[in-house]
C-alpha cells in the first residue's frame, strides 16, 4: 500500500478517536455545566443534550459541499485537508474550556464545520493517489479506519476520564473538572493528526490541478451542468440519507429501549455499540471492497438495505444479550456493504469534481444522522417498536425500489459517465 495513504489512515484514525473520545462525555460535562448554574432542569438537560448532538451534525451538513467545493476549485486537497483537522484541534480544545452550556454549543457547531473538511476532502485525496484499480479498496479501508477511531475513542475516553477524576494533581493546570481533561485529549490526538500530515502527506498530483479561472462555476452551476446524472445522483444520495437515518435512529433509541425495557447494564450496553461498530468497520476492508469490484456497487446496494432491514426487524423481538449482539451484527454488516457502495458510485459521478459531489455526500448524510435520534426519540414515546418497525419499512422498500428500478438507472449513469458521455 502506498504509504501516504498509510499515513493519512493514521491520521484519520486520531482524529476519529478524538470524535469518538468525545460522544459518551458529553452528556456528563453538560450536566457537570448545569449543576453549577442550579438554574437548568433534567428535563432542560436531556433537551441540550440533544440539541448539542445536532448542532454538530447540522454545520456538517452546512459546511461539507462548500469545503469539498473548495477543494475542487482551488486542487489544494491537502491545504483543505489541514484548515479542518487544525480548526478541529482548536475547536475540541474550546470545548473543554466552555464555562457554560452555551459556549458547548458555539464549540460544538465548529466541531462540525471543520470535520466537515476532513472526511470527504480524505476521500478525494484517496481518489487522487490510488491507481483506478486499487480506487475500491482505497475507499473501504478509509472507512474500516473511520470506524476503527469511532469505536476505540469512546474506550479511551472513558479510561482517560476516569484516571483524570482519580489523579487531579496532574491536571491542575486544566482542571476545569475532570470531563475537560478528555476534550483536552481528543484536541491532543487531532493536533498531533496535523502535524504528522502537516510534514510528511504530500500534495497529491496528476489527477488534481486547479480548474481554469473561465471554467469555476458555483455548487448549483455544477449541478445544472452534470444534469444528465442529477437523477442517479440524487437517487444514491436518498440511498444514504436512508440508511443513515435508520442507523442512527436506533444508535438514538437503543439506550432508551434497553433501559426500559430489557434493563442492560451500561457495560453492556459498551458490548452493543462496540459490536455495531466492529461489525461495519472491519468487513469494508476485509472482503466488501472485493465483492463489489467483482459484482459492482450498484447490485450490492439492495442487498445491503435487505440485511439492515432484517436487523431492524429482529432487534423488535430480542430480549437477551446474545441475540441483540446477533441483530445489531447483522444491522452493522448491511451498514459495512452500503457505506463503500454510495461512496465508490458518488466518486464516480464526481470525476474531476469529486470533492464537491463527496462534500454532497458528507452534508446528506449528516442530515440522516440529525434526522435519526429525533424523528426515533418521538416515534419511541408512541411505541417502543415504533422506530425499528418504521425504518425497517422504510428500507424494505428502498431494497425493492433498487431492484426494480434503481439498479438498471444507476448501471446506466455508470456506464455514461465512465464512458465520457
Amino acid at each position: 500500500m502506498n504509504r501516504y495513504l498509510l499515513i493519512l489512515y493514521f491520521c484519520l484514525y486520531l482524529s476519529m478517536i478524538g470524535y469518538g473520545i468525545s460522544l459518551p462525555v458529553i452528556p456528563f460535562f453538560v450536566q457537570e455545566l448545569a449543576d453549577g448554574s442550579n438554574i437548568i432542569s433534567a428535563k432542560s438537560i436531556s433537551i441540550h443534550i440533544g440539541a448539542i448532538t445536532a448542532i454538530f451534525a447540522l454545520f456538517q451538513m452546512l459546511c461539507a459541499p462548500i469545503w469539498g467545493r473548495i477543494s475542487d476549485l482551488t486542487g489544494k486537497r491537502k491545504q483543505v485537508l489541514l484548515i479542518g483537522i487544525g480548526g478541529y484541534t482548536i475547536s475540541l480544545a474550546l470545548t473543554g474550556v466552555s464555562p457554560a452550556i452555551v459556549w458547548i454549543y458555539a464549540a460544538r457547531a465548529l466541531n462540525g464545520m471543520f470535520s466537515a473538511a476532513v472526511l470527504p476532502i480524505a476521500i478525494a485525496y484517496i481518489l487522487d493517489v490510488v491507481p483506478e484499480r486499487w480506487k475500491t479498496r482505497g475507499l473501504a479501508w478509509h472507512g474500516t479506519v473511520v470506524g476503527l477511531g469511532v469505536v476505540t475513542g469512546p474506550a479511551i475516553g472513558s479510561l482517560f476520564s476516569y484516571f483524570a477524576e482519580a489523579h487531579p494533581e496532574y491536571f491542575q493546570l486544566i482542571s476545569i473538572n475532570p470531563f475537560s481533561a478528555v476534550f483536552f485529549l481528543a484536541s491532543f490526538l487531532s493536533a498531533v493528526s496535523f502535524l504528522l500530515a502537516s510534514f510528511f502527506l504530500p500534495r497529491p498530483s496528476g489527477k488534481t490541478e486547479q480548474i481554469p479561472e473561465n471554467e469555476k462555476v458555483g455548487f448549483t452551476e455544477l449541478l445544472k451542468n452534470d444534469a444528465n446524472i442529477l437523477k442517479p445522483l440524487a437517487l444514491i444520495l436518498t440511498v444514504s440519507l436512508l440508511s443513515q437515518f435508520s442507523l442512527s435512529l436506533f444508535e438514538g433509541t437503543f439506550v432508551l429501549h434497553a433501559q426500559q425495557f430489557i434493563s442492560l447494564s451500561p457495560t453492556e450496553l459498551g458490548y452493543i455499540f462496540m459490536v455495531c461498530g466492529l461489525m461495519m468497520a472491519f468487513p469494508q476492508g476485509a472482503f466488501v471492497a472485493k465483492y463489489i469490484d467483482k459484482f459492482g456497487a450498484v447490485k450490492l446496494i439492495p442487498i445491503g438495505l435487505l440485511i439492515m432491514a432484517g436487523g431492524l426487524s429482529f432487534l423488535m423481538l430480542s430480549n437477551t444479550l446474545s441475540v441483540i449482539l446477533m441483530n445489531v451484527a447483522i444491522l452493522a454488516l448491511g451498514m459495512a456493504i452500503i457505506i463503500p457502495a454510495v461512496t465508490v458510485l458518488v466518486s464516480e459521478f464526481g470525476k474531476n469534481n469529486s470533492g464537491s459531489y463527496l462534500g454532497l455526500l458528507t452534508g446528506v448524510n449528516s442530515l440522516g444522522q440529525t434526522m435519526g435520534p429525533l424523528i426515533g426519540s418521538l416515534l419511541f414515546v408512541l411505541n417502543n417498536h415504533l422506530p425499528y418497525l418504521l425504518s425497517s419499512v422504510i428500507l424494505l422498500i428502498s431494497a425493492a425500489y433498487m431492484t426494480t428500478r434503481g439498479i438498471p438507472l444507476l448501471s446506466s449513469a455508470t456506464e455514461r459517465v465512465q464512458g465520457g458521455v
